[in-house]
């Protein structure tokens, strides 16, 4: 019997699907999925990006550069070991927070490295942005879960 088949009987009603009568494997199945989310989430762990924890992120023009050039010429400068990602022609490196002098400098080795027209802009991003917008959809759930509750109760 086809797909195509089968669905058309069960939409005609032919036949049917005993979801009802067997709630032991249906709480199985939502039981093990919501351990399964537990645990990615705490032990696997989220990954914040830059707009949560802070840092500077720079976008480097250098389309014949390879990700371990970007790579070299960034950390040379400010040590550790950036995020450097492709981003269209350009590449977008993540550090930690650096001073201006910090900045000023990774941004004459990428000149250095690339050419006068590297270095297509950087910003430094702070981390309360991060904090607020992980408060307020904190906020958002609680109200969102109280007004769900609230619903089902009427």
């Amino acid at each position: 019997m086809s797909f195509r088949l089968l669905l058309q009987r069960f939409y005609r009603g032919e036949i049917s699907a005993d979801i009802v009568g067997r709630p032991k494997l249906w709480y199985s199945i939502s039981g093990a999925l919501v351990l399964f989310s537990l645990v990615g989430l705490f032990v696997v762990k989220l990954s914040f990006g830059v707009e949560f924890t802070g840092g500077t992120v720079f976008t480097i023009n250098a389309p014949d550069a390879s990700i371990s050039q970007v790579r070299e010429a960034v950390s040379a400068k400010v040590g550790g070991e950036p995020i450097v990602q492709k981003a269209g022609d350009d590449w977008r490196v993540t550090t930690e927070t650096l001073t201006i002098s910090q900045v000023q400098s990774v941004t004459d080795n990428a000149v250095k490295e690339f050419g006068p027209s590297a270095i297509k802009g950087n910003e430094v991003v702070g981390s309360s942005w991060g904090g607020e917008v992980s408060k307020k959809a904190w906020q958002a759930l609680f109200i969102f879960m109280i007004l769900i509750i609230a619903y089902l109760s009427v």
